[in-house]
């Protein structure tokens, strides 16, 4: 390069620096000193040199990394063009003095583009590349760097992934070497001559070279054929299907592309970049397909449908195998092009349980089997989930080994390796229901080697070991079981069988022994109850004695299982119990498959309250997949209230109160028997708990705004079945005979149909009093009303007038018990319903039958970039999608209904080791676990809370994926909270003006409170410090989530 054009270089450069400091852009720099030029040519990877030799200018590579595209688009609004034309980064070329004591000359070599989605996106940046090639301004310029993508430049080496010196550019030094070598059929001297002529080549015509690897790098080892099995092709293909049609051959076989082509696009931003989605859960992934190729790809319906079904059977087959959660981006391919074959194979026709219909079911305990075989039948088996007993669970998981019947379908593996005992979880796992649906094979003992050798001490000692294993797996598995699902096998040695061959074929004779293993049987018809109340609305007696109504005359009688579980007698009478796993053991109580026309109902003897925001889904998640039925019991009164028809006196009674779905007097009866009941197992009673009665308010606080009527709707868009349950006849002035706020058909005996309201029973100073407090009660601080307030109540409810008042209100216990019973069996008839619905191919089949037989159309050469009309693919639940159809649709939420949307699925424990470094050793253990999030907006939000328009924008954002950095902590007394800014430019996204992540609250304090900070901080106050980071900001991902309200129009679930 001449002096004139090296000096507009290097001031370029300058002024690239200076701009990127002026308008706060975000760049990091990473600078390798590189050795002089070498015969090697550029083949060679950058190497660090002494630089204390007489050389007379030293020379780096320097990498410019911008932090988020949103910062290179700023970038270059403000740039001139005496500015350096700056993308998502830069390798410059610098030479510096021996000292460094001045910068010689710079200049680009290589700059970096960013991704683009499609070939139209971001057409203003392909422009300003057109337009600095034309001017003739310094630059090298390689388009759409990814981590697969390596390039290759006469001067500057590789590159790859935005930088240089890296794992990705290693292999690309070592794969186009390896290119060299097989040409010159194995010859090193042959393929580094013909290197060397390329080398020089490429500098003598200042030519760059740019390559993309399909596989990871231990492929390169493998067959030929094993790294050519699929083939990526054009961008904009979704997919082409084998050359021969279906029927007019034989399929080929699964795990075998035979021919097919799956398109870059699916591989890469489905399938890849999804994962971050998928993890979050079924609905946040199905929103990110759904917004990239309605809003992104702006595809017609065919191919909205076509992308769609994709994905479903992506998300089977991974959950089938492990979860997301076991699935890294940069292994992706271990699992995802195994898929793509199997997809194409079968011409997309594929169940979405993610598994074939004769694969096993069950448990499968391998025994003293030796690791190759092992490693040979998981693969010849294909379990879904993978047990570890010394790890406590599910691989990777914490805890005890549970069994749940959601093992069975998707078969789970258990290796119990050589010469360790039988562990006593094992023993509890199987007695706990896993014995009808466990298989073994077991090693055989291995013959003595030379005579005598079985008295050798330690070889007598695994013997027994070993014959202790199989007598105590023989006893719980029964003689019956034994002798049908428990094998002996005396495996190949490993050195006796080099290629595996030998193993292969002892794990398929296995696994078509195991065959389709042990389904399970039909489920029993079972609900799970639950009480949607407070303390005293009797559930602990109501549970006592359920059964279910008589059978009708020539029908049979139901054999029936009730389950009542408390958590506070839990927490005495079950070693071990986890307050944590309440609701799952309900689920685990409800899931039953005894057969016989057998019945089981499930008791939850624990107030289900709807606050926090998510508390009702939250209990319900482990029912899903279950097929149990639930059903919502919410304490009503019978008759004319003191809210639906006041007496005169009673008219200011609820001014100033939050709509709640219990009138006054029904929290009077809970408070009086409350303060009535002695020795409760929770120590909640009048003796025991000074505060009872307040505790009662409390509880009702959680009911804030949440009238009946919303209260039962929205749990009806949640619970199988909800049924509003009179305790109580109400206190007013009418003569209502049904329950309020019911549509009159909520009768429990005729005596008390026949009643009118309490006509003002009870004095209206304990009415005024209750209603203080639910007025005054804070959840959030200690104590949650005044002394005086429970000293008075005390007085008030135990007054032996307030207390005849309250008993001659309630209704006959049997009386509710029995409307209790009539609605559990109500509640199975309509799970029987559906049952025979499913069977009859009514509404139920909208199943795997139906999302399976639907692919049959499926094109076979899709493109994403022409149009395929005519074409529905069924999207699981018997319906297609049509066109128009928004990302809200896919994903079960009305906009209405969202309450809040925020960032998820951060790295927790990245953030949370970075918060530990700027704060005491006391806070660390009090940080928040769980839940992290960046909120971007909320309804309660009063500047942006109203703007349909940004809640609209976002609801078509969630499951994207959006980086952010964590610069420093604010710390106060009262909450901490990191300070995050989002690396988008997108206004949706950045409209909140402060965006954190609270990580500590303290006790009386709420998460909202963090919003504060930034105003107490700039003014001042004492105790409030910004700490920054020390390593710098911390760069996270995670996903947009929208979070609904169960208070909302919309009456659905969280979508996470």
């Amino acid at each position: 390069m001449d002096p004139a054009t090296s000096a507009a270089s290097l001031v370029m450069v300058q002024n690239m620096v200076l701009l990127c400091k002026q308008l706060n852009i975000r760049v990091s720099y990473k600078v390798l000193e590189r050795a002089a030029p070498r015969d090697a040519g550029a083949g060679a990877e950058p190497m660090a040199v002494d630089g204390g030799g007489s050389c007379a200018k030293r020379l780096f590579s320097v990498v410019v990394h911008v932090h988020g595209d949103h910062s290179f688009k700023k970038y270059l609004k403000e740039c001139s063009s005496s500015d350096l034309l700056l993308y998502r980064g830069l390798l410059l070329q610098v030479e510096a003095s021996p000292d460094l004591s001045s910068v010689l000359s710079a200049r680009v070599q290589q700059a970096f583009l960013p991704k683009f989605e499609n070939e139209g996106q971001d057409a203003t940046v392909a422009d300003a590349v057109a337009a600095a090639a034309s001017s003739g301004r310094p630059t090298v310029v390689t388009v759409k760097h990814s981590g697969s993508l390596v390039t290759l430049s006469a001067e500057g080496g590789w590159a790859a992934k935005n930088s240089v010196g890296n794992e990705y550019t290693a292999g690309g030094a070592a794969l186009l070497r390896a290119h060299y070598e097989r040409r010159a059929g194995g010859d090193p001297g042959a393929a580094q001559a013909a290197l060397d002529r390329l080398f020089r080549v490429m500098a003598e015509r200042r030519l760059a070279l740019s390559f993309e690897m399909v596989r990871s790098m231990r492929a390169l080892a493998g067959p030929a054929e094993s790294s050519a099995a699929l083939r990526y092709k054009k961008k904009m293909v979704m997919w082409s299907f084998p050359d021969a049609a279906p029927g007019s051959s034989p399929a080929p076989a699964p795990g075998t592309a035979g021919g097919g082509v799956v398109g870059y696009s699916l591989m890469t931003f489905v399938i890849r970049n999804g994962l971050a989605a998928l993890k979050q859960g079924g609905a946040t992934y199905a929103a990110y397909v759904d917004n990239l190729v309605r809003r992104s790809w702006r595809l017609p319906a065919a191919q909205v449908a076509q992308v769609q079904h994709f994905a479903r059977c992506w998300a089977a087959w991974v959950g089938a195998r492990g979860g997301a959660a076991a699935v890294s981006p940069d292994s992706y391919l271990d699992l995802a092009e195994p898929f793509a074959a199997e997809f194409l194979a079968r011409r997309g026709a594929m169940a979405l349980s993610g598994r074939g219909e004769d694969a096993f079911q069950g448990i499968l305990l391998c025994v003293d089997t030796p690791e190759h075989l092992t490693a040979a039948l998981r693969r010849a088996v294909a379990p879904s989930l993978e047990l570890s007993v010394g790890a406590g669970g599910p691989k990777g998981g914490g805890g005890e080994l549970f069994f749940s019947k959601g093992m069975v379908p998707g078969g789970a593996m258990l290796w119990l390796q050589p010469g360790g005992d039988l562990p006593k979880q094992l023993r509890a796992f199987l007695s706990s229901g896993a014995a009808p649906f466990t298989w073994v094979v077991a090693a055989a003992p291995p013959r003595p080697a030379a005579a005598g050798e079985d008295g050798n001490p330690a070889a007598k000692r695994q013997k027994g070991i070993a014959a202790a294993k199989l007598s105590a797996l023989t006893s719980a598995l029964g003689a019956e079981g034994a002798a049908q699902r428990l094998r002996h096998v005396m495996a190949p040695a490993a050195a006796d069988d080099p290629d595996g061959a030998a193993t292969a074929r002892l794990a398929a004779e296995l696994a078509g022994w195991l065959g389709r293993g042990t389904p399970l049987p039909a489920a029993d018809p079972s609900v799970a109850v639950y009480f949607v109340t407070i303390p005293g609305a009797g559930k602990s007696v109501l549970t006592q004695g359920l059964s279910l109504p008589a059978a009708g005359e020539g029908q049979e009688e139901k054999k029936l299982t009730v389950k009542v579980l408390n958590s506070d007698t839990m927490k005495k009478t079950v070693k071990g119990f986890n307050p944590n796993r309440y609701w799952q053991e309900i689920a685990s109580a409800a899931d039953s498959c005894v057969g016989g026309g057998h019945v089981t109902v499930a008791v939850a003897d624990k107030n289900l309250v709807p606050a926090p925001p998510g508390n009702i889904p939250r209990a319900l998640e482990p029912l899903k997949g279950t097929g149990v039925a639930s059903l919502a019991l919410v304490p009503t009164v019978l008759g004319s209230s003191t809210a639906s028809s006041a007496l005169p006196g009673h008219a200011d009674l609820y001014l100033g109160l939050p709509g709640l779905p219990f009138p006054l007097e029904l929290l009077a009866l809970c408070m009086m028997r409350t303060l009535k009941r002695r020795n409760h197992e929770g120590g909640l009673d009048g003796a025991s708990a000074p505060s009872a009665a307040t505790v009662v308010a409390m509880f009702a606080g959680f009911y804030r705004n949440k009238p009946l009527g919303e209260l039962v709707e929205a749990l009806r868009g949640q619970f199988t079945r909800v049924a509003e349950l009179p305790i109580m006849r109400g206190d007013g002035g009418g003569d209502g005979g049904a329950a309020d706020g019911t549509d009159g058909a909520a009768v429990v005996s005729s005596a008390a149909a026949a009643a009118a309201g309490g006509g003002g029973r009870l004095p209206i100073e304990v009415l005024r009093h209750v209603a203080v407090g639910l007025r005054d009660v804070n959840e959030r601080s200690k104590p949650q009303l005044p002394a005086e307030w429970e000293e008075r109540a005390r007085e008030l409810l135990l007054r032996p007038d307030v207390v005849a008042a309250l008993e001659a209100l309630q209704l006959p216990l049997d009386d509710v018990r029995h409307r209790v019973e009539v609605e559990i069996a109500a509640t199975l008839e309509t799970v029987k319903a559906a049952a025979a619905a499913a069977a009859s191919g009514g509404d139920g089949t909208a199943g795997e039958a139906a999302a399976a037989a639907a692919p049959a159309g499926l094109q076979p050469f899709p493109s994403i970039s022409s149009a395929v009309s005519g074409l529905q693919v069924a999207d699981g639940s018997g319906a297609a999608v049509a066109d128009g159809t928004d990302s809200a649709a896919a994903a079960g939420v009305s906009e209405e209904s969202v309450a809040y949307f925020s960032l998820t699925g951060l790295d927790e424990e990245a953030l949370r080791a970075a918060a530990r470094e700027v704060l005491p050793a006391e806070l660390h253990g009090r940080l928040r676990k769980g839940g992290l999030h960046v909120t971007l907006w909320h309804r309660n939000d009063q500047t942006l809370g109203s703007r349909a328009d940004l809640r609209r924008a976002l609801l078509e954002r969630v499951g994207s994926g959006v980086e952010v950095e964590v610069q420093a902590l604010t710390v106060s007394p009262q909450v901490v909270a990191a300070e995050v800014t989002l690396l988008t430019d997108d206004e949706a996204l950045t409209s909140k003006p402060y965006h954190h992540i609270t990580l500590l609250v303290e006790k009386g304090h709420t998460a909202a409170e963090s919003n504060q900070l930034p105003a107490r901080l700039a003014a001042g106050e004492a105790g409030v410090e910004r700490r920054a980071l020390p390593g710098g900001p911390l760069l996270l991902r995670g996903v947009v989530a929208a979070v609904e309200g169960e208070e909302a129009a919309g009456k659905r679930q969280s979508l996470i």
